[in-house]
């Protein structure tokens, strides 16, 4: 500390003054250039744009397409799914859906009917279908896969748009099975009232394993509750017009047994009640497909079910130009209406091609006479069998959905019956004087 006073005392005040003025100086100059790179005030961080992958979801499209020149695998009578090969780099063009020129938009059905009353509702009254106290006769065809995951929902709406313009009082038949994602049904309807069209909802497939075993007991379990959460659920839609509860049930598998005949008739009578217990406007068709097994038995089984007071309609499936005048006298009766729920004519072979050339012109004017002929007889409805949607974007591959009987968008039976000035209040008038 001394000697520290003796060096300040030989320097002097002027000489500290200095020494200190010299280290100010020093520590500006590495103090400065930092100060400078700070500003006065910090703006907000800027965020970096994260652009995410939209997934691959076009939107719905037209496919104006023709057959594909491929070797595939012989397809189901039902439906027919072939990937195309993986080199096929052509994307169909996509066209925008709008009604002909020629025809007026169909009109939007009703989305609900939350009053509870039958108004707006397809009912039977006799042997004659309803809406709103007129008659009521359609034309339509089937698509049966609608509801399944594994068809891309975004090419839905395309498919009701065309029906709802092609045909009129247009109906179209999809398969609702347990296990069917219920909101998809709800998205479904509602575009099809859009368009005009009407559903008739069949609850399951008879090809799903169903027996006499099935039959007897089984169906309690995860069909019954199916049926009954669906009517709940959609009872009021006034979209629906058909409630059927099975695509073609029968007691092939067990040789038409008697047993096995009786236990399908229990089922179609507790199943059919515990729907009109649920929903009285609407009618009930069992789904059959008439007499295809050459039985006696079957014939008077399938009597006995139209002949109960649940069933409400007829269905029957047949070839295109079959008359099936035992079947629909059958029904008659008992006085019921009937309907061709599946109306078939092979054109295809197992690769999708024309099994030889100007088939669809000649099924086109087949189908034509056909529809004439059944509305003669009596029908209350006419359902072709059934749509092909054809080159579909799977997201990582074009699948092709084709079948043995199946029509085409631009199939010439389409647009003959788009092009038809159908007169239904005629034949309804011929069927009042028969």
């Amino acid at each position: 500390m001394r000697a520290a006073t003796r060096i300040l005392a030989g320097i002097g005040w002027v000489g500290i003054a200095a020494i200190a003025a010299a280290a100010l100086l020093l520590g500006l100059s590495v103090w400065w250039p930092e100060a400078r790179a700070v500003p006065t005030s910090t703006p907000a961080p800027t965020r970096a744009l994260t652009l995410t992958p939209i997934p691959n979801t076009p939107a719905p499209v037209v496919y104006q397409i023709g057959l594909p020149n491929i070797s595939v695998p012989a397809p189901t009578t039902e439906l027919a799914q072939v990937a195309l090969p993986t080199a096929t780099e052509a994307t169909p063009t996509a066209l925008p859906f709008t009604p002909a020129p020629s025809k007026t938009a169909p009109p939007q059905i009703a989305a609900g009917n939350a009053s509870g009353a039958c108004e707006g509702i397809v009912t039977r009254a006799g042997d004659q279908l309803k809406l709103d106290g007129e008659p009521f006769h359609f034309l339509g065809t089937n698509a049966a896969y609608l509801m399944e995951s594994y068809f891309p929902e975004r090419e839905i709406e395309p498919i009701l748009a065309f029906v709802g313009d092609t045909f009129p009082n247009a109906v179209l038949r999809i398969w609702v099975l347990p296990g069917n994602d219920l909101d998809r049904l709800e998205r479904i309807l509602d575009i099809g009232a859009e368009y005009g069209v009407r559903f008739m909802i069949a609850f399951d497939d008879y090809n799903r394993g169903r027996d006499e075993h099935w039959f007897q007991s089984t169906f309690r379990m995860d069909y019954l509750p199916h049926v009954q959460e669906v009517v709940k659920r959609f009872r009021d839609r006034s979209m629906i017009a058909v409630w059927e509860l099975m695509n073609e049930p029968t007691c092939g598998l067990e040789g038409l047994s008697q047993s096995c005949l009786d236990a399908e008739y229990c089922w179609a009578k507790e199943t059919s009640e515990a729907i009109k217990a649920l929903d009285p406007c609407r009618p009930i068709t069992v789904g059959t497909s008439g007499f295809v097994w050459g039985n006696g038995p079957d014939l008077d089984n399938f009597r006995r079910m139209h002949a109960l007071p649940s069933i409400d309609l007829a269905s029957i499936h047949k070839e295109v130009g079959k008359a099936e005048e035992y079947i629909t006298e059958i029904v008659e009766s008992v006085q019921k209406p009937w309907f061709f729920g599946e109306v078939y004519y092979k054109v295809y072979n197992d690769g999708c091609q024309l099994i030889r050339s100007g088939m669809l012109e000649e099924r086109a004017n087949a189908v034509e006479a056909d529809i004439r002929a059944s509305m003669d007889a009596g029908a209350s409805g006419y359902l072709l069998w059934q749509y092909a949607a054809g080159a579909v974007d799977m997201g990582d591959k074009i699948q092709w959905f084709c079948g043995w009987y199946e029509y085409f968008r631009d199939d010439p039976a389409h647009a003959r019956i788009r092009s038809t000035d159908w007169d239904l209040a005629q034949w309804i008038l011929h069927r009042r004087d028969r």
